[in-house]
């Protein structure tokens, strides 16, 4: 399922260089998965890059939250 990136989010990970293909990748392949009330998703995944993605997913809404990379 795709998700709809808030304009906040959108600029913000396009801000930190984060592409839809390492969101994609995160929703997939993630090692974390925390499901908070009210249908907040929080993963994080280890990407081939070397770093750490966090994407947080609002599923009650269909939308892409926020977008960051984790030291």
């Amino acid at each position: 399922m795709a998700f709809i990136p808030s304009a906040h989010a959108e600029d913000r990970f396009k801000g930190r260089g984060i592409k839809q293909e390492d969101i994609n990748f995160c929703l997939k392949n993630y090692h974390i998965k925390l499901e908070e009330v009210g249908g907040v998703h929080l993963f994080i995944a280890k990407h081939p890059n070397g770093k750490r993605i966090q994407v947080v997913i609002d599923t009650k809404n269909n939308q892409l939250m926020s977008a960051m990379w984790l030291k």
